[in-house]
């Protein structure tokens, strides 16, 4: 009943953080200066969840405590002094200690709760099933930056870091990287003109290093919910590695940034070429050996693009102005090696598609059964079923073909209307939503136009098996068999032919809305109050064009290596809020 899962069935979720820095700063001369700093950010979650008794779902009560802490301590050593009128020079140098930790005590009942209504460990009917876990990472680092500038049109940077980082084993903990890149403003050495007021031409190399996530070096026993009086524990399906050595990051960038007509006209162009060597995966491996997965130094990924930025400012007036912004970025994604004797790596899989890493193609590749097609890409079909491929083929990556956004900001006067939009071309989402929605039957198609009373009649051609050659091919009579509804959303959809639910992650969004009034400061006389800005702002407003049905295609995305599944996921939120910005 969904009334007794919203008001029965619950939740109650409470975050307090704290975060802030404090710091000092001497000045020994007018061109050095010494600084410290200490900073810290932590809070603590807590997180209860009910079922209660009575309804199709066991009761159950669970509670967890998180506490995550992150903690920085940096000293640094400042030098910024000119010599004579052509050079400048800019330095510092510094140490830093970070420390992160991160703690679960997790419980909840097992078998249900003894007492309705009474939701507590204690009501549990078995022995509560308890989590404890803590984890910490410490990272002290040596750092070095330099900056000169030639007359204030030439710059050289150059950089330097040293960093021992604790989830790596002894003798490979220890990684250095550094950074080169210069710039030229060279409309300083052009006749000043009326066209381009400003032009600055870019190049970088650097290197960086990175480590791993904590207790990837040794393995441990699990601890499971004890059997009986008896403490039980198991060996992990997942084999650490004390050899592992520090990713190793090599990039270089380019780019131009030019603005014209006083600022009116500007176009900014970058583009990248980035090597990432020795990354660190959970390697599959045979399930005789006693593990299903090693963690290796098991990957080299190249990752080359551009990225492209105009404005324009058609309207400039006293009280008027009208501001146009366009981004473009593509990005093009290639894995050039695996450990030796790996083909491929899975990074995921969900209900039939796996996500993976194979050389010579993207980065998270969806694999999985696919249709088969016609000469003519017509889908063939045996007894009104769609018939699929005997093997595993590459679905599509869950990388985009390009992105982009749109902006525009009109100004008048006091009032400011600010409007984006933001796109995405390609990229492929599997939707778990989709699969099950269809299967059991609560999204509207699965009851559209009497197809539960009729039947189904799917498009395609009539194929014929050649036992031979074991392939199919058609018979050139298209397809007239009619199935059961609930044969066709299951036969047919993505359990058993996985690009059946794989979708163009294509959108178009109206991402955010602001309008803007600032106050004229006269208004508040001798108050210490100045600029003050109301605003209403939207964000998230709309999807305004989509491939996928049912879903948003972003929440296929997330911050880590596994991107690309949706399942389940809840209606996308729009925000509208009131923001008040004042300064005194």
């Amino acid at each position: 009943n969904p009334f007794w899962e919203r008001y029965e069935n619950g939740q109650l979720d409470r975050r307090e953080r704290l975060f802030g820095n404090v710091g000092l700063s001497y000045q020994i001369t007018d061109y050095l200066s010494v600084s410290a700093r200490a900073m810290t950010d932590f809070y603590t979650d807590r997180r209860e969840e009910w079922v209660a008794k009575g309804g199709v779902r066991q009761s159950k009560y669970s509670e967890d405590v998180r506490f995550l802490r992150e903690n920085n301590y940096e000293a640094k050593l400042d030098f910024n002094k000119r010599f004579g009128e052509i050079i400048s020079l800019n330095a510092f140098a510094g140490i830093n200690y970070r420390k992160n930790i991160y703690k679960l005590n997790a419980a909840s009942t097992q078998g249900g709760l003894n007492t309705a209504g009474f939701y507590n460990l204690s009501n549990s009917v078995s022995n509560v099933d308890i989590t404890d876990f803590t984890s910490s990472q410490e990272i002290f680092s040596t750092f070095v930056n330099a900056s000169v500038g030639i007359k204030d049109f030439a710059y050289v940077d150059i950089s330097y870091r040293l960093d021992v980082n604790s989830t790596l084993p002894v003798g490979n903990n220890l990684y250095n990287y550094y950074s080169f890149g210069a710039s030229l403003i060279f409309s300083e050495l052009l006749p000043k003109n009326e066209i381009l007021s400003f032009g600055k031409f870019r190049a970088s190399y650097a290197q960086a290093g990175n480590g791993t996530t904590p207790y990837q070096l040794y393995n441990t026993y699990v601890t499971n919910p004890s059997f009986g009086a008896n403490g039980t524990s198991t060996v992990p399906n997942d084999l650490n590695n004390a050899d592992l050595k520090p990713e190793r990051t090599n990039a270089f960038e380019t780019g131009l940034d030019l603005r014209f007509l006083k600022g009116r006209i500007g176009l900014d162009v970058t583009y990248y070429n980035q090597v990432t060597n020795d990354m660190i995966f959970g390697v599959s491996q045979s399930a005789s050996t006693g593990f299903t997965t090693r963690q290796l130094n098991a990957g080299k990924v190249l990752n080359h693009g551009v990225e492209i930025m105009a404005t324009i400012t058609p309207v400039k007036t006293k009280d008027l102005r009208w501001d146009i912004g366009f981004n473009f970025a593509k990005n093009y994604n290639t894995v050039l090696e695996l450990a030796d004797g790996t083909d491929n790596i899975r990074l995921a899989s969900l209900f039939g598609p796996t996500l993976e890493a194979r050389v010579g193609e993207a980065y998270g590749s969806f694999y999985g059964t696919n249709y088969v097609y016609d000469d003519e890409g017509n889908k063939l079909t045996d007894g009104g079923v769609y018939v699929g491929s005997s093997e595993v083929e590459n679905l599509g990556s869950v990388l985009a073909d390009f992105t982009g956004g749109v902006s525009t900001t009109l100004s008048w006067k006091g009032f400011s209307l600010y409007v984006l939009f933001d796109f995405q071309v390609g990229g492929r989402v599997f939707s778990l939503s989709n699969q099950w929605g269809k299967y059991s039957g609560v999204l509207a198609e699965t009851a559209e136009g009497d197809i539960r009373e009729n039947g189904v009649v799917v498009d395609g051609m009539v194929g014929s098996y050649d036992a031979a050659t074991d392939s199919w091919s058609s018979t050139g009579v298209m397809n007239s068999d009619t199935i059961d509804v609930q044969s066709h959303f299951f036969l047919n959809q993505g359990y058993i032919i996985n690009a059946a639910d794989i979708y163009d992650a294509s959108f178009v969004k109206l991402r955010e809305a602001r309008l803007s009034y600032t106050i004229p400061n006269k208004l508040f006389g001798d108050t210490p109050f100045r600029d003050v800005t109301l605003s209403i702002v939207g964000r998230n407003l709309a999807i305004l064009y989509k491939n996928a049905p049912n879903i948003d295609p972003e929440a296929g995305l997330s911050s880590g290596n596994v991107q690309g599944f949706e399942g389940g996921q809840l209606p996308t939120e729009r925000s509208i809020g009131i923001n008040l910005n004042l300064k005194f």
